[in-house]
């Protein structure tokens, strides 16, 4: 989990801009920048400009951001196998694909791929060695990420120049994970495996709402400094001083995480299989659907719920069909639960429960099948415990 908006929203905003606006002006590297029409481009590490460009064999591109450069709005950029170099930005509606495993390196980068435009697909690329992520998805809906390998990712420090990184209030930096969405909307994220980040899959919400996403049939196993899967409200405008949720103003809502295989993650530093939580007041993470997950051997819970704040609002998510093994490796700090868990629910003190339906969950293994601090009176029906020591502490 970490920062907010303030300096770090503007920072990123005109950087986004500024990164388009260098990609724009670079041209392309061995041919023309004049756009195409709406066709299949390809990019190979040997292309040329006198190629026909029908195939890998005969590419046009020596370098993913010139054949982006030159596709125009409904394209196919086909990135055959090679090592490739410079981190690529997506200003434009097209499908950005690769063809015999190619590997973008984004060593002392900010991130591999970065989407800020509509209806864009990625899709069978391995995004190695970002400092922040490996694939960045900002303010836009229909994305789909799907069928890429990253790993060794979300690598900077808090002292990297790199404003994900650095904390912003009480909100500690992370660098934005394997891969992030950030304000995003009817958009995928499928069949990707995400290995070796810091960190795994990101929701949140700086500049606008994340909704209505599906997060589903992902390996996200071995992350070990933060949690696999985190859907956070970072926004404080997301619920009124009233405590009404303000859904277009901001929030982390309507979101799937189905049948994702969640292992391994946070076990060097705090970091939870599936974490639903909201970091600073007013902010939200509400009625999201966690279904049908296999999460075992993580750091914190399996599942966790982490209200900080009264006034935020975590109510109505459901957490169901989940196959949840052996997690809180290492205990959570933050709570008093110092012992095995398969589901957490932590209040932060706030004396404020939290509305949840959890059911149909299979929990074996722990110490705790479910933990809950809330005191709300947790509601929980037609989960199984097996090899389970206290089936639910409150």
């Amino acid at each position: 989990m970490r920062r907010s908006l303030g300096t770090l929203m503007s920072a990123t905003i005109l950087a986004g801009a500024a990164v388009a606006a260098s990609v724009a002006s670079a041209g392309v590297a061995v041919a023309s920048s004049r756009p195409h029409a709406a066709t299949t481009l390809y990019v190979a590490d040997n292309g040329r400009s006198t190629n026909a460009d029908k195939s890998c064999a005969t590419a046009k591109y020596n370098s993913i951001v010139a054949g982006v450069a030159a596709a125009s709005t409904g394209s196919t950029v086909t990135v055959c196998g090679g090592l490739y170099g410079k981190s690529v930005v997506v200003t434009k509606s097209i499908k950005l694909v690769g063809e015999g495993n190619p590997t973008l390196s984004a060593s002392k980068q900010d991130h591999g791929i970065e989407v800020i435009a509509n209806n864009v697909t990625v899709s069978g690329f391995k995004v190695e060695h970002a400092i922040g992520e490996g694939i960045l998805v900002q303010t836009v809906s229909g994305a789909t990420i799907s069928f890429n390998t990253v790993v060794d990712n979300d690598l900077g420090g808090p002292k990297s120049s790199y404003k994900e990184c650095q904390a912003q209030g009480g909100v500690p930096g992370d660098c934005g994970e394997g891969i992030h969405l950030i304000s995003v909307h009817n958009s995928t994220v499928l069949k990707n495996t995400v290995e070796g980040n810091s960190g795994g899959i990101l929701l949140s919400d700086e500049y606008g709402p994340t909704w209505g996403n599906l997060i589903e049939v992902n390996t996200v196993k071995n992350n070990v400094y933060d949690c696999g899967i985190t859907i956070v409200g970072h926004n404080p405008n997301a619920v009124s001083s009233k405590g009404v949720p303000q859904p277009g103003n901001a929030g982390v809502y309507d979101n799937t995480i189905k049948s994702n295989t969640v292992t391994g993650n946070g076990t060097k530093g705090e970091g939870a299989g599936i974490l639903l939580a909201a970091a600073l007041p007013g902010a939200a993470s509400y009625e999201n659907r966690i279904f049908g997950n296999t999460v075992s051997g993580n750091g914190l819970s399996g599942i966790t719920i982490h209200k900080h704040f009264a006034g935020q609002d975590l109510s109505g998510d459901v957490v169901s069909g989940n196959n949840i093994g052996t997690n809180d490796l290492t205990g959570d700090p933050g709570t008093g639960d110092s012992s095995t868990t398969g589901i957490l629910l932590d209040n932060g003190g706030t004396k404020q429960g939290i509305t949840i339906t959890i059911s149909h969950n299979t929990v074996s293994n722990d110490t705790y099948g479910i933990y809950d601090d809330t005191g709300s009176g947790l509601t929980q029906t037609d989960n199984k415990f097996v090899n389970v020591k206290t089936d639910v502490k409150t």
